[in-house]
């Protein structure tokens, strides 16, 4: 299970009725839905790998947390992404009030009055959830989407590489940004393995043709290759009410 969502995150925005009678509840929806959202949004391959390694690439990072600033090269200017945790708060918040919102305050929300407060109703905490689940729509139409489809290919010149013999070369490059080891890379539209990576310096490759210079080509990689976030899925994943 990826933990990208707790518990501890419906707060604010998102605030869920804090009791620990409703927690366990809470807890075994993100048991339920969390894991099936991701798969959804970054598919099941890219799950399997932050399943087993954590998030311990940059991209994968970067794709949940968000980043504060990027250079969109569609748009020309720069732009942010909040994150696919972001999202998925939205997404989860709303799954839950839907089924649970004929359980006392399960918002957590409530009607001022001038000396008590009244539970809200279950038209006022659908509209809430309803709310939510746009925002998260908006999250990843706005700025999740966008965000891949930037990074979706990477071009990096090569700026010298070193014959270490046997089909063996070292590729030096000024950027190996979302780049990591065992990654696969095209050069002259061949496709490598990279291995013994140097951050923004270097990575090594094997099987190729011996007595080759790749100085001058370009490398190319696909940080987020085939990802199901398209048009089609925010489609399906539209605006609701409930």
């Amino acid at each position: 299970m990826i933990e990208a969502v707790t518990i501890n995150d419906f707060i604010g925005f998102w605030k869920i009725n804090s009791s620990p009678f409703q927690s366990e509840y809470l807890q075994d929806y993100l048991n339920q839905w969390q894991d099936k959202f991701i798969r959804y949004i970054i598919s099941p391959d890219a799950f399997v790998e932050i399943d087993d390694d954590g998030f311990v690439k940059q991209k994968w990072v970067d794709l949940f947390e968000g980043v504060p600033v990027y250079f969109n090269n569609a748009c020309n200017t720069k732009l942010y992404q909040e994150g696919v945790t972001k999202a998925l708060k939205g997404l989860l918040y709303f799954v839950y009030v839907k089924d649970r919102m004929f359980d006392p305050t399960e918002s957590g929300n409530v009607e001022p009055l001038q000396e008590v407060s009244n539970r809200t109703n279950n038209v006022h905490n659908g509209m809430i959830a309803a709310i939510r689940w746009s925002n998260a729509i908006s999250v990843l139409g706005e700025q999740i989407l966008p965000f891949i489809d930037n990074y979706e290919t990477i071009t990096e010149p090569i700026t010298s590489s070193v014959d270490n013999g046997g089909g063996s070369y070292t590729i030096n490059v000024n950027s190996t940004f979302y780049l990591s080891n065992n990654e696969t890379v095209t050069i002259n539209g061949t496709e490598y393995t990279t291995s013994n990576l140097v951050i923004d310096t270097s990575f090594d490759i094997s099987g190729a043709v011996i007595g080759l210079d790749f100085t001058g080509d370009n490398v190319v990689y696909h940080p987020y290759k085939d990802f199901p976030l398209c048009n089609s899925l925010m489609n399906q994943l539209r605006p609701v009410s409930i």
